[in-house]
């Protein structure tokens, strides 16, 4: 089933505007927002967290309805 991304690749002056991190990974082109329609954010999350693993990041953002996901390197997961 498709995955819809809203958000990717970000310029710095974007990044800002919409409140990103300095360092986001989205600036560096490593990260995406992602929702499903056919799967809850729960569930998205749950594959995202084996999928990545330990080489990135993987953000949950259930009242929003997206997973953040990043090839940063190392682990890193929250909230």
């Amino acid at each position: 089933q498709p995955l819809h991304i809203t958000s990717a690749y970000r310029p710095p002056a974007y990044n800002r505007k919409v409140g990103g991190v300095s360092n986001s990974t989205h600036i560096d082109g490593l990260a995406a927002d992602i929702y499903s329609d056919y799967l809850s954010t729960d569930e998205l999350h749950d594959i995202c967290d084996r999928v990545i693993g330990d080489k990135g990041g993987v953000g949950y953002y259930p009242a929003e309805g997206f997973v953040h996901i990043d090839l940063r390197g190392y682990r890193a997961r929250w909230p």
